[in-house]
């Protein structure tokens, strides 16, 4: 949802009543520099994110922890979860986000969740909205700038994927990370039968003749 940097590029995503997920919203915020407005950026995120009374908020963990500490004091510790990659390019053979609610964490295979993101767009699993904008445009530029290739381990002549990038990748990494957040909340759901699961459903306003209800 929330991938952070000099800008910060956040992707939020709605899933219906029967499970379909869209994604509804592109928007990035300058990072503030200046001491007086060091948190104003951040201020603006949870102002712009609260609109959609989120159920689950997935950021970037990174350099910016502390960021994440605060998304977790305005939203709460049971909706709000830091992402940690993998460090290598090489896929680690983890099939599924590992999430840790005591410390508000999830862990993922970065190379398995771009490629399970891309798979979900190419079968319309997940469907953008319709208004072709800078934003989406920007959006499906990062996601041009994510290279999957296949490489040799010169060792053993064994033939592996990696994940690299060659520009800015901000939007496809957010969005990456902002599914697996409706992936959390889907499996919580089937687990449940939806008899536990607590969700507020909200309409967004890009299909105004049939507003679609969302929980995001």
């Amino acid at each position: 949802m929330i991938d952070w940097g000099n800008f910060h590029w956040v992707t939020v995503h709605g899933m219906t009543h029967d499970n379909k997920v869209d994604l509804i919203r592109l928007f990035n915020v300058k990072k503030m520099s200046r001491p007086d407005l060091v948190e104003a950026d951040l201020e603006k995120i949870m102002y712009e994110i609260s609109k959609y009374d989120p159920d689950i908020i997935v950021a970037d963990n990174g350099d910016s922890g502390n960021n994440v500490l605060k998304l977790i004091n305005r939203f709460g510790e049971e909706k709000v979860f830091g992402c940690t990659y993998k460090s290598s390019p090489k896929s680690t053979g983890q099939l599924r986000p590992e999430f840790n609610e005591n410390k508000n964490t999830v862990t993922v295979d970065k190379l398995m969740q771009n490629k399970k993101y891309i798979q979900a767009l190419k079968t319309k699993d997940i469907r953008m909205y319709q208004e072709v904008d800078e934003e989406l445009k920007t959006f499906l530029k990062h996601w041009q700038n994510v290279i999957i290739m296949d490489e040799e381990d010169e060792k053993n002549g064994e033939i592996y994927q990696i994940i690299k990038r060659r520009g800015d990748d901000h939007y496809s990494q957010s969005a990456v990370i902002g599914y697996i957040g409706i992936n959390r909340l889907l499996e919580l759901e089937t687990k449940t039968k939806g008899t536990n699961f607590e969700s507020t459903f909200v309409s967004t306003d890009y299909d105004t003749d049939d507003n679609p209800k969302y929980h995001i």
